[in-house]
Formats: structure tokens, sequence, C-alpha cells
């Protein structure tokens, strides 16, 4: 067949049952010379010709072979029997899979276990799995065989049928790939004196002209192995054979090692081939020699039982040599003829080593273009993001470090990002990722169905007053079932709910959400824009979330985030209340932990020993729910001790009581004066603070790092008392404050 199958795709045998060909795209070849690219090829052929061979074949084995009944009189009729045995197939197979899927590298298995464990894993598995799954008489047959694990014999041949078969399925699989690897690329050295091979070879011998030759030449002498042994004896011709092939292999190793050095390698070619036919040759004789002994040791019963264990065992030899790829062998052939130089006193060296592959590394890492961009979905950051794209695709990103300093007594700004940002670009190509317009299965079922016989509007108000309908798709929300529709299916529907809404209750009814400013001023304005025009209500991200933060937007006109957060850094006394701002705030989370250097005591307020409770000075941590109650009883002690107690309230009142309006006539001039006067000396103490601040002069922070101003406030009680206390200039240690 290795002759007949590329004969016959090379010419359309079959005509129209055959089908169309199809073009080769690269060169090929068979046993006749090469077959050039552009040759129209039926490669289904191939498995037509398999079915012209096996078909006659089984005819012939199915009314032949009766022989069976005299070796196993009891197998039954044909239909049981091959039951049977796909009985113990099956059992085979199965451990088989499994521990196929534990050998496997991600993503196609879980890469667990190497090579060397999974063979000898598989073989025990199968063996267990089939003598306990066996039933009936199949059991006593099942033990019977199992009684040639007893005999030393066994383990011998099985080694010696490795050495042979295994070897032979081995060299079939290593022929045609070192043919490809060696002599299809010319081997030269690169810039660096390194060899380079990836240049291809235009003399390379067809691969298909030459590898079947040593599979036919060790499947050919197969029988004269058993007839040598049966003239001179099966252990003498099993050492002489041992003995050609470790020579054979020393000597084609020496050749492919000259062969991979050499920029025309196809020079070696004929002897490269030449060796690799004795050891297929050997081979041959000695998997012949190896079958007629076990025949020769072993009984009738157990012969049969020995062959099979020790040809499974040996067709793994199959499994193990494309494993090891050929140049990695080779490279390993000509470690020490590689290049050196020592460097550093002979402390290190320099090898020429084949580094292509950290190509795959590299390319990993490697880009097309790099543009600006950031993360705006759901987040308010607005962290600037260095965007590498390769083939259109989005493969990595950095932080950009091109951020303007504020000033010079602030920290920097950048890096600005966060992990969740960094792996952004994963989330654009993943499969959980809603990239079509969503809705409940359900109302799209009632929805089709209604627009087969209703307007859009009409079809909507046919579903609403359905209360079946209607209660159909309403039960199921919140356990999914979502199916994929049409941008122009959902939008007539969001159409045809709002038109309904608005005639039947009125434009108020419809109430909507408008992604914030800050994430895309575009959806804002058109989400906000379309609800006003309609009169519908307009809803905040707050009211969407359901996590307004009470009292300050109602106080102070704004929503939560009013200084920036590089302000933080002016502060001498912060609360982290109800923000976990390494979490929430990461990008400008360096602000909160930097300004402790400066002396700033920091307090975090949080139930649970959060991120931002390691890097407070003090942790409160009040029960769950009790936020409220602590915050009004703070609230009293500072309204009751600090402003009413300490008279700051009373200073306040007779200042805002002070007459700073402007005279009724210019005879009142001395009353006014009398008022600039009072007026003015209420602001002295701020002018003060900022006289002593300009001679504080540009590297000193009033109040912090200037020692004389911080004891010129100290030394005034009374004003001490107007003021929050200033802390230490080193952070203080942390402590508990129990609730």
């Amino acid at each position: 067949m290795q002759i007949v199958i590329p004969l016959v795709m090379t010419v359309g045998l079959f005509g129209a049952f055959g089908g169309e060909p199809m073009t080769l795209l690269k060169d090929s070849g068979w046993i006749f010379g090469k077959i050039a690219a552009g040759t129209p090829t039926w490669i289904q052929n191939a498995g037509f010709a398999w079915v012209l061979s096996l078909v006659p074949l089984s005819i012939l084995c199915w009314f032949g072979m009766n022989n069976l009944k005299t070796i196993s009189p009891a197998t039954g009729n044909p239909i049981v029997a091959f039951a049977k045995i796909t009985y113990l197939y099956t059992l085979a197979f199965v451990p088989s899979i499994f521990i196929l899927y534990l050998y496997l590298p991600a993503p196609t298995g879980l890469g667990l276990i190497n090579m060397w464990v999974a063979i000898p894993l598989d073989i025990i598995a199968a063996l267990l799995i089939m003598k306990l799954a066996a039933f009936g008489p199949m059991k006593e047959g099942v033990a019977k065989q199992f009684e040639i694990f007893r005999n030393k014999h066994t383990w011998s041949l099985t080694v010696l049928y490795i050495v042979t078969f295994g070897s032979f399925i081995g060299f079939s699989m290593a022929l045609p790939l070192s043919m490809k690897v060696i002599f299809g690329v010319s081997h030269v050295p690169g810039a660096n004196g390194v060899m380079q091979h990836t240049l291809n070879n235009p003399n390379a011998p067809a691969v298909l002209a030459y590898a079947w030759i040593g599979p036919f030449v060790g499947a050919a002498v197969r029988p004269i192995g058993g007839w040598i042994s049966d003239k001179v004896g099966g252990s003498i011709v099993t050492q002489i054979i041992s003995a050609v092939m470790v020579v054979a292999s020393v000597a084609v190793g020496y050749v492919m090692m000259q062969a991979y050095n050499s920029a025309t390698p196809e020079q070696y070619f004929p002897a490269f081939l030449g060796l690799f036919i004795v050891l297929f040759f050997a081979s041959g004789i000695g998997n012949g020699s190896t079958f007629r002994t076990i025949g020769v040791i072993f009984d009738r019963q157990q012969a049969g039982p020995v062959l099979g264990w020790t040809s499974a065992v040996a067709a793994y030899g199959a499994f193990i040599a494309p494993i090891e790829p050929m140049s990695h062998f080779l490279d390993r052939l000509n470690h020490f003829s590689l290049p050196r130089e020592s460097f550093s006193g002979d402390h290190g060296v320099t090898t020429g080593e084949d580094r292509t592959w950290e190509d795959a590394y590299r390319n990993r890492w490697a880009h097309d273009k790099i543009v600006r961009s950031t993360h705006g979905v759901n987040c308010t950051g607005s962290c600037s993001w260095k965007i590498y794209v390769k083939g259109g695709i989005v493969t990595w990103e950095t932080q950009q470090t091109d951020y303007p300093r504020t000033r010079w007594d602030m920290p920097n700004h950048e890096p600005r990002g966060c992990a969740r940002g960094a792996s952004y670009s994963w989330y654009l190509y993943s499969a959980n990722r809603v990239k079509y317009p969503m809705v409940r299965g359900r109302l799209l079922k009632h929805w089709r169905a209604a627009r087969l016989q209703h307007g859009p509007v009409e079809a909507w108000a046919s579903i609403q007053a359905d209360e079946g309908k209607r209660r159909d798709y309403q039960k199921v929300r919140g356990l999914g079932g979502f199916v994929r529709s049409s941008w122009d299916e959902v939008n007539e529907i969001i159409a045809a709910a709002n038109v309904y809404t608005i005639k039947k209750h009125g434009p108020d009814r419809v109430i909507g959400f408008s992604p914030i400013p800050a994430m895309s001023m575009v959806s804002y304005a058109a989400g906000s824009r379309y609800l006003s025009l309609i009169g519908g209500v307009c809803m905040s991200f707050y009211d969407w979330y359901c996590d307004l933060p009470p009292s300050s937007p109602q106080v102070w006109g704004e929503q939560t985030d009013v200084p920036e957060s590089a302000d933080w850094y002016n502060s001498t006394f912060i609360i982290a209340w109800g923000s976990n701002v390494p979490q929430t705030r990461t990008p400008d989370a360096h602000f909160f932990t930097e300004v402790r250097y400066k002396g700033a005591k920091t307090v975090a307020v949080t139930p649970d020993y959060s991120e931002v409770a390691k890097l407070a000075d003090i942790w409160m941590h009040p029960k769950q729910g009790t936020d409220a109650a602590v915050a009004m009883a703070m609230g009293h002690v500072i309204l009751k001790e600090f402003y009413f107690d300490g008279g700051a309230a009373q200073r306040l009142l007779r200042r805002l009581r002070a007459p700073l309006h402007r005279p009724a006539d210019a005879g009142d001039a001395e009353a006014a004066d009398a008022g600039r006067r009072q007026h003015h000396a209420g602001a002295r103490p701020l002018r003060a603070r900022q006289r002593l601040q300009r001679q504080a002069g540009p590297g000193q922070q009033p109040g912090m790092e200037d020692r004389r101003l911080r004891h010129r406030w100290r030394s005034h009680p009374a004003q001490r008392r107007d003021r929050l206390p200033l802390g230490p200039r080193r952070p203080a240690r942390r402590r508990q404050v129990e609730p």
C-alpha cells in the first residue's frame, strides 16, 4: 500500500465517482520522483484504494479462517464473537482517552504528566480494567492469558521485541521526519556565527519518493528472520542484529550531524538513506527472529497472548519517536562542536546554540502599531493606555507615561492604571462578552407572533393586554433565558413600548438611565436628550446602582468626588468612609498613601478589614448597618463640644451680624469705617496665616513642616480649638477603635 496509495493519488482512477481533484500547494513526490506544486491530486483515492483491498480480503477471512475454532471452540457465532472483541477494545480505549487527556498540553488537555509516565500508566490501566470487567467464560480466558506475566521469558522477549519491532516503527516515523528537517533545509551560519536552519533547500530530495523504502525493506525481510532463526537459532540471530543496529545507529547519527551542519546537505543523502536501510533490514530480521522465538519457547496456550502483549508494548515506538523533534536531537549531538567564547576570566561562557525556539515567545509580544485609548466601560478613571495591536487584534496594553506635572510640590499622576485595566484586552474577545442584542426568549416569542398580525405599537399593546403573555415573560426575570436578536428588532420593541406607555400612562412614566458624562459624553447626551424630548425622566447612575451617597449631594449640590484625587495630598486629616480607595480608585490611591509621609492622619471607617483599612492610621470598624448612627453621634459631639461649648458658633454669629452694608448717606462715614474695621478684624487670623505662609517659602507646608507656625498656633489654645489638631510628622501606628 505504500506504493499503491501515492500511485492512485496522482491519477483520476475512479472517474466521476472519485470526485474533483485538489491542487497540490507544495512540491511533493512519490516513488518515481517529485510532483510539482499545482499538480491535480486525488487525495480521496487513498481511502478508495484501501476499500478495494480490504473488502475481498475480509470476504476470504470470513470463509477461510476456520482454524480459529480449533484454538477457541467456545467463541459462538461471529456476531457474538465480534461483540466480545468490541467490548474488550472499548475497555482498553476508555483509560487511554483519559490518560491522553492528562498528557496533551492545554487547551486540548491538561498537560499534567509526561510521556514516560503516560505510557506505563496507560498499559497498566488497560490491563486492570480488562481483567476486572471480564465476565462469564471470558473471565476464565482472561485469567489464563494473565498467567504469562508470571513467566520470566515474557519480560525478556518483551524487551527484545521493543528493540526490534519498536525500533522498526520508530525508524518508520523518524525517516521522513529527519529527511524534512535535515535535507529539506540549507544550514548556513548567521551574522552572529550561529547556525540557521530556516532556509529551504532547493535541491532537497522528495520525502515521499524515498520514505517508503525503509519500511518496505523491514516488512519484506521479516519472514527471512524467522527462517534464519530456525536454521541458526533465535538467540544467535538476535545478538548479531543487535550489534548491527548499534553500529548502524552510530554511523547514521554521524552522517546526520554532518548534513545538519552543511549548506548542501543533499550530498550526504545517499549515505544517510543506505544506513537507514541497514537499520530497517536489521530490525526486520530481528523482528522475525523474536516472533519465531516466542512460538518455540511458549506453548500454544501462551504463545498467542505473549505475541499480543509484546506487539502492543512495542507499538509505542511510533508514539515515542516523534515526541523528540529531530532538530533538537541533532542539536544535542552537536553540543560539543558548538562555538564557545568565554568571558570574565572563564567564569562565563557564550555558546552558539540555535535559539529560534525563542521566536514563539517573542512573537507573543510582537505588534504592528500602538494606539492611545482608555477603558470607559463602567469606569470613570479615564486612565490613558498604550494599546498594542497586531493584525487588527489587541494583543496587550501598558500604561501611558506622558502625563504632565501639575505643580512642583505634588506627586506625579503617572503611571495611572490598574490590574483590571491591564487585562481588559482579554475581555474584548471573551466568549462571555455580549456582542449582539439579547432579548428574553419568552418575550421574543410573543413579540414575533404578535408582529405577524399587528403593527409595532399594536403588537406590544396586545402582549400587555394579555395577562397570561405578560406574566409568562415577567415571572422569569432574573433567570436568564436570553436569545440573540437583531438591532432592528430590539429598536422596534423599545420604540413600540415607549409609544405604548406614553399613550396609555403619559410620558413621565418613561424613565431611563443614560451613561454619566465621565464615561461617554456622546452616549450621555444622546440618552438624556431623547428622554428630555419625549418628556421622560432621566435618572443618574446613582439611581441605577442604588448607591447614592446621602447628604453630600443634597448639601453641596454635587455628586461625590468634588476635588480631584491629587487634592488629597493637600489634606492633614482624611476619613475614608464608604469608599475602598485602593479598589475603586486604584490609579489615584497613591495620593492617599503618600500624604501620610507629610504627617497627615488617615482614618478608615469600614466593618471589614478592607484594602483601605490597612492604609489607615486608625481603623474604625462599626457593626454592619450602624454607619448612620455613628455619623450622627460624631456630628453631635462636634457640634456640641466644639462649636457651641467652644465658642466658635458665637464668634461666627458676631461676624454675620457686623454692619457690612453701605451707609445710606455720606454722613454715616464714621459708622461705615467702624463696620469695615470690625469686618477686617475677623479676617486677621486668615491674613496672618497667609503672611506666615509666604514667610515659610515654597519648600514648606504651613501647619505641617513649618515648626515656627505650628508652635505659634499651639501657643494660643483659643485659636487651636477652632482648627483640627495637626498630626505628627510621621504616620502614627495603626490602632483599632472598638465600635
